[in-house]
């Protein structure tokens, strides 16, 4: 004879023989692999507790043809490397385009007009970064760090988040040694 609690709990389950299709089984989830090839490693800020990094991994990139986008950095830049080169670094990072293109404006207004600006993709065994570097000539009115800063200030700062820490911008004197 059951006991009271047996009987009051003796209520039959339905329980479906398959679950049902949102159904997510998290056995395994521990020995699953990340699909893709880590590319890099990025700091991505620091905090009370210590460094926070990103890992950035590579996935497969449709082919694009960078043709026109090509064309108009060459409109205000000075390309250093070949453009498939740079074709595969926008496929990689296509935030890339836009902030080179917005940041043309805030360049001027910091270096001023005319400034020849050098675009060159510099990689290492981790990471491949695009260097944007204004030339300067060796009489510039201005401290050229105080124009950076600018820069800084007025623009970068407010858009380096978006290039994943692929794009930096710097200055070189024309006669520098």
């Amino acid at each position: 004879m059951p006991s009271h609690v047996e009987a009051v709990f003796d209520i039959p389950q339905n329980r479906l023989s398959t679950p049902p299709a949102f159904y997510q089984d998290m056995r395994g989830y521990d020995d699953q692999q990340i699909r893709g090839v880590p590319r890099r490693t990025r700091l991505v800020g620091a905090g009370a507790g210590g460094y926070v990094l990103a890992y950035v991994y590579d996935h497969p990139q449709p082919q694009k043809d960078f043709t026109e986008q090509l064309r108009a950095l060459y409109q205000h830049y000075t390309i250093l490397d070949d453009d498939h080169i740079l074709s595969k670094l926008l496929a990689t990072d296509p935030a890339l385009y836009s902030l080179l293109i917005e940041a043309v404006e805030p360049l001027r207004r910091a270096f001023g007009d005319k400034r020849l600006i050098y675009v060159r993709v510099q990689s290492s065994d981790e990471d491949t970064i695009l260097k944007v570097t204004v030339r300067l000539p060796a009489n510039f009115g201005n401290n050229p760090e105080s124009a950076l800063q600018t820069f800084d200030e007025e623009w970068w700062l407010n858009n380096c988040h978006r290039s994943s820490g692929a794009l930096v911008f710097d200055y070189e004197m024309q006669n520098a040694v």
